[in-house]
C-alpha cells in the first residue's frame, strides 16, 4: 500500500462518524480559509497607524490575491493538462462527504490558491501568518477527509501556492521599493 493511500485511508476513516465533526469538515474545507483571510486582512488594515501604512497593506493584499490567482488558475490548470489524477472518491468507489465533481485532483487548487496567501499574511503580521499557515493546513486535512483529494494533492499544491507566493510577493516589494 502506498504511503499516500495509508494517509488518506488513516484520515478518511473521520469523515461520517459525527454530524459535527463532518460539518466542521465541510466548513474547514470550503469556507473557513475565505473567511479569515478577510478577517485577517481587515485586523491587519484597521491596525494601521495613518494612510500609507493602509495603502501599503491594500497593495500587499493585492499582491497576495494575484499570486493566489497565478498559482491556482495559472499552474494547477497547466498541471492538470498534463497529469490526469482521479479522485480518491473516484478511484476508491467512496461517497465524498460534499458533493465534488470528479475531476482531476493534482494538485490541489484549493491548497495552491491559499497556501500563496501565507506568505503575505507572514510579511503583514508574523501572528497573522501563522493562525493563517494554520488555517491553510486544517484545509487541506479537511478535503483529505472528506474524500476529495489525496495527501500528494494537497501538499504539491501547498508547495505551489507558497513558492509563488514568496516569488511574486520578494519581486513584487522589489519593485515596489524602487517605484518610492
Amino acid at each position: 500500500m502506498s504511503l499516500d493511500i495509508y494517509i488518506f485511508n488513516f484520515l478518511h476513516q473521520l469523515a461520517g462518524k459525527n454530524v459535527f465533526l463532518d460539518g466542521f469538515i465541510f466548513w474547514s474545507a470550503e469556507i473557513l480559509p475565505y473567511v479569515f483571510a478577510l478577517v485577517l486582512w481587515s485586523w491587519i488594515i484597521t491596525r494601521t497607524k495613518n494612510y500609507a501604512e493602509r495603502k501599503y497593506v491594500i497593495l500587499i493584499g493585492v499582491i497576495g490575491i494575484v499570486s493566489a490567482i497565478i498559482s491556482r488558475f495559472l499552474l494547477v490548470t497547466l498541471i492538470r493538462l498534463f497529469i490526469e489524477r482521479p479522485r480518491p472518491f473516484v478511484e476508491l468507489w467512496l461517497t465524498p462527504l460534499f458533493s465534488h465533481e470528479a475531476s482531476t485532483s493534482f494538485p490541489s487548487g484549493h491548497a495552491a490558491f491559499f497556501f500563496a496567501l501565507v506568505p503575505v499574511m507572514f510579511l503583514l503580521s508574523r501572528k497573522a501568518g501563522w493562525v493563517y499557515l494554520v488555517v491553510a493546513i486544517l484545509m487541506g486535512l479537511s478535503r483529505i477527509i472528506a474524500g476529495v483529494h489525496w495527501p500528494s494533492d494537497i501538499l504539491a499544491g501547498a508547495l505551489i501556492g507558497l513558492a509563488v507566493g514568496w516569488c511574486i510577493m520578494r519581486y513584487a516589494l522589489k519593485i515596489h521599493k524602487l517605484l518610492r
